[in-house]
């Protein structure tokens, strides 16, 4: 795998996400290689359970808009301009359907489809020092990558919808009272 270091030891399968210089940003071949990573993982008999982090200081800042950018719409099928990023939302549906328990250990910056790839896995703990955010009202975009199915299951609607119409960044402490996150622990324990 180019942007995914996978390590397995005692059961439990390590995802680290390995785009540091763009915390981690997703690109068409990092979501390709999460969607094989969790379905080799999941298709494993030694692997009991998998658990997905960022390497650096971030977990991982959504979608990389920067390649996004570069591409040439006019180079492009109708069908691959209909569905652009027809990848979105495989990643989620990856995790739903692994039959191992899939861990998110937020270790940096959860953005945008960042934060819906952790709100996807079974259990999600936090660094002290990470943070949240819905952030696409940010960019302008509307959420995607599962973002607005799991949030208001995991927080209500209300508090779903004032996450992601105002973008602004969720600390520790709040993760955890609202239930985005199942623990918070200082950044070398987790």
């Amino acid at each position: 795998m180019e942007h995914i270091i996978v390590d397995t030891k005692d059961g439990v399968r390590t995802l680290t996400l390995n785009r540091p210089e763009r915390l981690n940003a997703v690109n068409d071949t990092l979501s390709h290689e999460i969607i094989q990573a969790i379905s080799e993982a999941s298709s494993d008999d030694e692997v009991r359970v998998i658990v997905i982090t960022g390497s650096g200081r971030g977990f991982c800042a959504g979608l990389d808009l920067t390649e996004y950018a570069k591409r040439n719409p006019d180079l492009q099928s109708r069908h691959q301009k209909l569905d652009d990023l027809g990848w979105v939302g495989h990643q989620a549906l990856g995790i739903v359907h692994c039959d191992k328990p899939v861990i998110a250990a937020i270790n940096g910056i959860a953005a945008g489809a960042g934060l819906a790839l952790a709100l996807a896995c079974d259990i999600r703990f936090m660094s002290a020092d990470a943070r949240v955010t819905a952030g696409y009202i940010r960019r302008g975009l509307s959420p995607d990558a599962g973002m607005s199915y799991f949030l208001p299951r995991l927080v209500g609607q209300a508090k779903a919808a004032e996450l992601i119409y105002t973008g602004r960044d969720i600390y520790p402490e709040e993760a955890e009272r609202l239930g985005l996150v199942n623990g918070v622990f200082a950044d070398e324990d987790l």
